[in-house]
Order: structure tokens, then C-alpha cells, then sequence
């Protein structure tokens, strides 16, 4: 029991260091169980939506003026690499929670381009 104690606080250190803060999307859960943004207490919403191939990786994700000015502020919005509309690019079905005043926001104040990616083969 007491080496099991070590292992399970080892594994949730590292399983919540997977991903970046700035990735993470903070969120409140209300007391009837919803989750909530955690910056606008709105209620997040699930939709069915389409992912890009986890090959393409915009390019400006790498940089710290884009997280800064981008995705800090606009913490719950849909990642760039998804979208609610199908298209050649954003064909693999998912789903996307994310907070309706984020990604309004977000949409206005939009100044990278997907013009600005890279598409990467992790094939080898």
C-alpha cells in the first residue's frame, strides 16, 4: 500500500504535465454538474465538429505573441486545429466543447491566417 501511494501521486504529476498551461482550458463546474468557463461562466457547449490530421501544425501555435495575445485570453475557444465545419483540411469527425463568448471573441480578434501552417509527416 505504500509503495501504491507514490505511483498514483507520480502518475497525476505527470499526466497533468502533458500539455502546455496555456493549452489547458480552465474550467468552474457548476453545483448541477455543468461545466463552465471558467472566465465568462457560461456554460460550454459540445458539438460534433471535425478535426485536422495531427500531421498539420500551424505554424504561429510556437509563438509566444499568438499565445499571448491569442490564447490566454481566449481560453475555452474551438483549438485551431478543429472547426465545426467540414472541409478538405478539417475532415476527421470529433467532438469540440468549447464556450460560445471565448470563441466569439476569439473570431473577432483574429490575426493569424490558417495560410500560416506547416504540415509535418510524423511517418517518419
Amino acid at each position: 500500500m505504500t509503495m501504491i501511494r507514490p505511483l498514483i501521486l507520480a502518475f497525476a504529476f505527470l499526466s497533468s504535465a502533458c500539455a502546455p498551461a496555456w493549452q489547458k482550458h480552465p474550467i468552474d463546474t457548476a453545483a448541477s454538474g455543468e461545466q463552465l468557463c471558467a472566465k465568462h461562466q457560461a456554460r460550454l457547449i459540445t458539438a460534433q465538429g471535425y478535426a485536422a490530421p495531427a500531421s498539420w501544425h500551424p505554424l504561429y501555435l510556437q509563438d509566444p505573441e499568438f499565445i499571448e495575445d491569442f490564447v490566454k485570453p481566449f481560453p475555452n475557444r474551438i483549438p485551431p486545429t478543429q472547426s465545426l465545419l467540414r472541409s478538405d483540411l478539417f475532415s476527421i469527425p470529433t467532438t469540440i466543447t468549447y464556450c460560445p463568448a471565448c470563441q466569439h471573441a476569439a473570431d473577432r480578434n483574429r490575426t493569424y491566417s490558417s495560410n500560416d501552417v506547416i504540415s509535418v509527416s510524423l511517418d517518419g
